[in-house]
């Protein structure tokens, strides 16, 4: 179940990380903290999850029958293929120019590239461990600037317990205790994540990131009666909830500056995501907008977009920068990386995703073959 609207949405928080780490990395950010801050990627990444969460689970809100196989399939072939090739750049860059690109790495310091021996460690078992995503041996976060890493591990992680969390939501009946167990894991998350015992944080923090996606799943159980009521607002009921739901987006990051408020203020953020995204279905001026030709390019090439532009960035740093004025090199590579994206999302993602479709169908037949032929 493809929502336009959506994709729009999801085309420009890409466009909004890559321009947060485009701000860092340039040395812009000290120019304009306040641009810097608002437009924060750890805001688009919980908006990620909260997309993630929804159109998932829509489907199986909509008729369509859980079937685990076909699940973990389409998702490999989703998330995977433009993840290695993008992985296949940042090693290029760490290759072609070690004093460049380092293995440390600062959220708010994208830019800030060391000459420490970027390659001590890398085994080609710990490469393997880092392609495959999901086994826990490091923090994804901290090596080649590859920096969307770290979401996805969460992306995959999540994604194995993902089809129980759905039939979990469609087998409470109540409304009330959806919604009422939504809050209460929402307001959880005042909580510092710090315990004296390492694998109790480590549980609260699958606990959280579980929330986030969670937002998402309870929205899609009952996204057709939220949405044709906010379609009966006036137009200007509209305007409030997009203008309320983009102000809470953008300014709340000013509230909470440091590394451990993430967790804090991400509640407020995935629900400020979600009203922007019920505003887009809900609204037809907004979701002709976000339907548009911009906002569906954007969304076409989003998830490459987001994983290529910090690996190519190594690149261009070190081929660029050093032989052309700041403004010349980032035209360079925001193209350089759009096209980029572009060609990863035609002829890499959309394939692969048909081909998971058909592999994950497939893999469905045989499995109601194998449990009939047991009866």
């Amino acid at each position: 179940m493809r929502l336009k609207q959506l994709d729009g949405i999801r085309g420009f928080a890409a466009a909004q990380v890559m321009f947060a780490h485009v701000l860092g990395a340039t040395g812009a950010a000290a120019y304009v903290p306040a641009i810097d801050t608002a437009t924060t990627g750890g805001s688009a990444v919980i908006l990620f999850f909260v997309l993630s969460g929804l159109v998932l689970s829509l489907p199986y809100y909509h008729g369509r029958k859980m079937h685990l196989s076909e699940f973990y399939v389409r998702r490999v072939f989703r998330i995977y293929p433009a993840f290695l090739v993008s992985l296949g750049i940042a090693f290029l860059a760490l290759a072609l120019f070690p004093d460049v690109v380092s293995a440390s790495y600062s959220p708010r310091q994208w830019g800030a590239f060391g000459t420490s021996t970027p390659w001590q460690g890398w085994t080609f078992t710990n490469i393997l461990r880092y392609a495959v995503l999901i086994y826990p041996f490091t923090d994804y976060r901290s090596v080649l600037h590859h920096g969307a890493v770290w979401s996805l591990i969460i992306e995959m992680r999540i994604s194995i317990i993902l089809p129980a969390v759905i039939l979990i939501v469609a087998w409470l009946r109540s409304p009330r205790l959806v919604v009422g167990a939504l809050a209460l894991l929402l307001a959880a998350q005042i909580v510092e994540p710090k315990f004296a015992l390492p694998w109790v944080t480590v549980m609260w923090n699958q606990v959280f990131w579980v929330t986030i996606f969670l937002v998402g799943v309870v929205a899609a159980r009952y996204l057709s009666v939220i949405t044709e009521s906010i379609a009966r607002w006036p137009a200007s009921g509209h305007a409030a909830l997009a203008a309320g739901s983009l102000a809470a987006y953008f300014l709340v990051p000013f509230l909470f500056t440091q590394e451990t408020d993430y967790y804090r203020f991400s509640a407020v953020i995935a629900l400020a995501a979600l009203g922007m995204m019920l505003a887009g279905l809900a609204s037809h001026r907004l979701g002709t907008f976000l339907s548009s030709s911009v906002p569906q390019f954007l969304g076409h090439i989003s998830y490459s977009l987001y994983l290529f532009h910090g690996p190519i960035y190594s690149l261009m740093k070190a081929t660029l920068l050093p032989v052309m004025p700041l403004g010349a090199a980032v035209a360079i590579y925001v193209v350089v990386t759009v096209g980029a994206a572009y060609l990863s999302a035609s002829f890499i993602e959309a394939p692969l995703i048909r081909l998971g479709a058909m592999l994950g169908a497939e893999t469905r037949a045989r499995a109601l073959a194998f449990s009939g032929g047991m009866r």
